[in-house]
C-alpha cells in the first residue's frame, strides 16, 4: 500500500513536533545542569563532606571536583542533544518542503553524526571521571552506548548518500 502525499505530511509533523519537544527537553536539562552546577560549586564542600561517609568517598574534594566535571560535560551533552534536535527539523522542514536531496541536508547530518560522537565522548568522559572518585559509582555501559555509535556511522554515511542525491538531482536538473 502506498502512503499518500497527506500520510506523509501527518507523520512529518509528528516527527517535526517530537524534535521541537526534544529541543526543549535539551534546554531545560542545560539548565538544570547548570543549576545543579552552580550549587555544587557554592555548597558542595559541605554536602560532600556529609556524604563521603555514607558513600566511600575517600577523598570529598576530588569527588566534588569530579562531580563538577561531570555537571560541565552534561551540560554538554545537553547542548549535543539541542543539536541533533535542530538539524533533524531542519532536514524535516526541507522534505515537508519537497527537498528530499537538499543541499545543506548532507551538512545537517554530518553535523548530527559530530553531535552524537560528541555526546557519547561527553557520557565516556564523565562516566569516567566520577567512577575515578567514587567506587560506588557504574562505569561505561559499552553495549549501551554501541547504538549510538552505530548511529553516528549511520549519519556520516547518509551525508555521503545525501550529498550523491544532490548531485544526481543538480545533473538532472542541468539536462531538462
Amino acid at each position: 500500500m502506498r502512503q499518500t502525499s497527506s500520510d506523509r505530511r501527518g507523520s512529518l509533523n509528528g516527527i517535526r513536533l517530537a524534535l521541537l519537544s526534544f529541543r526543549v527537553v535539551a534546554v531545560a536539562a542545560a539548565l538544570l545542569f547548570s543549576v545543579i552546577l552552580v550549587t555544587a560549586m557554592l555548597s558542595g564542600t559541605q554536602l560532600m563532606g556529609e556524604l563521603s561517609a555514607e558513600q566511600g568517598i575517600l577523598n570529598p574534594q576530588a569527588a566534588l571536583r569530579a562531580f563538577e566535571l561531570a555537571m560541565l560535560l552534561s551540560i554538554v551533552a545537553a547542548g549535543t542533544v539541542w543539536m541533533i534536535a535542530d538539524r533533524l527539523l531542519r532536514i524535516v522542514d526541507a522534505v515537508r518542503a519537497g527537498h528530499v536531496f537538499a543541499e545543506g541536508n548532507a551538512a545537517h547530518l554530518r553535523v548530527v553524526g559530530l553531535s552524537l560522537s560528541t555526546y557519547i565522548f561527553t557520557y565516556i568522559a564523565s562516566k569516567s571521571v566520577v567512577q575515578a572518585q567514587v567506587p560506588t559509582a557504574h562505569g561505561v555501559d559499552w553495549l549501551a552506548i554501541a547504538p549510538a555509535i552505530a548511529a553516528a556511522l549511520l549519519m556520516f554515511v547518509l551525508a555521503e548518500v545525501f550529498q550523491e542525491g544532490t548531485r544526481m538531482r543538480e545533473e538532472l536538473e542541468e539536462v531538462i
